[in-house]
């Protein structure tokens, strides 16, 4: 998966434009979240409803408009994607 981040403010980074390129299976996702520092924050959920079929050997958008603001917890936050399903079809 590749994703574009910029920090937003001097408390946030901007997550937008992630795609993700598929070799020789398909795959399912639904629901995409950012996770800071192996956790999601209970101040704030940053979720994305997203629910696509990405055909083999493909590359697809999984959002295409927006952002995702994401908030600092420290110096040297660490990111990580989690999806609610990521699947072979």
């Amino acid at each position: 998966m590749e994703i574009n981040v910029a920090e937003s403010s001097a408390e946030s980074f901007a997550f937008s434009m992630p795609v993700i390129t598929t070799i020789e299976t398909a795959i399912k996702v639904k629901g995409l979240r950012i996770l800071i520092n192996g956790s999601i924050g209970a101040q704030y959920v940053t979720y994305a409803r997203v629910e696509r079929e990405i055909a083999a050997n493909a590359k697809e958008f999984l959002l295409e408009n927006g952002a995702m603001i994401v908030l600092k917890e420290g110096e040297e936050d660490k990111f990580s994607f989690k999806f609610d399903e990521c699947a072979p079809m």
